[in-house]
């Protein structure tokens, strides 16, 4: 994260608070986008800390006809194995929700290539933009999670998407530490264009990285997450209990 971008911290006791507190805010943000221009886009992140705020969402009294739903980042697996970030969406949200199927866009993992898998989602958003007549090419809210390395969507430390300057979608290896190691990711020219970024974070081994991206001293980039930002707001929900250097 650049010195110069501000964050608003949100910072609550448990998993449970912190995802009831996340799912109201974001309700409000479709809302509001919604009564403006008439449409939402979302992009979903994966892995187990968003399971509950996707539960909670499908809870509440959201126009889902008018929300377009995106992926941030996919393991290279079927939609249907249980590792996928598209499945999981679906077993948490998308399945407890009446929303059109058109308002779905999964990233494709089957019957081709990871390197056409992302050319084919980079054409998906840039079609997507271009119907919906958004000039200025940036999702509404982008959703995004942390690892203990670090790691957001599927960008790595090390790896060299994290210089990629044009390309909004990239296939990539996971480290060997991670058991499904071929990923479709978003890249940071795309998820820094996004109006709202809103980082989901549980758990107190994440709690380094975020002491490194809150910390009022050097910048020195350690971590991917540090990479994003957003074009208008920038939050961070977690549960996790820190000081603020």
């Amino acid at each position: 994260m650049d010195k110069n971008i501000d964050y608003i911290l949100k910072n609550y006791r448990n998993y449970e608070d912190m995802s009831k507190n996340a799912a109201v805010f974001i309700s409000k943000l479709i809302s509001n986008e919604i009564r403006k221009k008439g449409y939402f886009s979302l992009v979903l992140s994966g892995g187990n800390t968003p399971k509950r705020l996707y539960s909670l969402l499908a809870e509440l009294n959201i126009e889902w006809n008018k929300v377009m739903l995106f992926w941030g980042d996919e393991r290279f697996v079927p939609h249907n194995h249980p590792e996928s970030n598209f499945y999981m969406a679906t077993e948490n949200l998308i399945s407890k929700i009446d929303i059109p199927p058109n308002n779905v866009f999964p990233i494709q993992t089957e019957k081709v290539t990871p390197q056409r898998s992302a050319e084919l989602y980079e054409s998906t958003i840039h079609s997507f933009f271009k119907d919906f007549n958004n000039d200025g090419y940036s999702f509404d809210c982008i959703l995004l999670g942390i690892g203990t390395d670090g790691h957001t969507a599927s960008l790595f430390p090390n790896d060299p998407v994290l210089k990629e300057k044009k390309r909004w979608v990239r296939n990539v290896i996971a480290p060997q530490t991670y058991p499904i190691r071929e990923r479709i990711t978003l890249t940071l020219p795309i998820i820094n264009k996004a109006k709202c970024v809103l980082f989901l974070v549980s758990g107190e081994s994440k709690k380094p990285v975020i002491e490194t991206m809150i910390s009022k001293g050097s910048k020195k980039i350690i971590y991917p997450a540090q990479l994003v930002k957003a074009a208008t707001d920038f939050y961070i929900f977690t549960d996790i209990n820190f000081l603020i250097i």
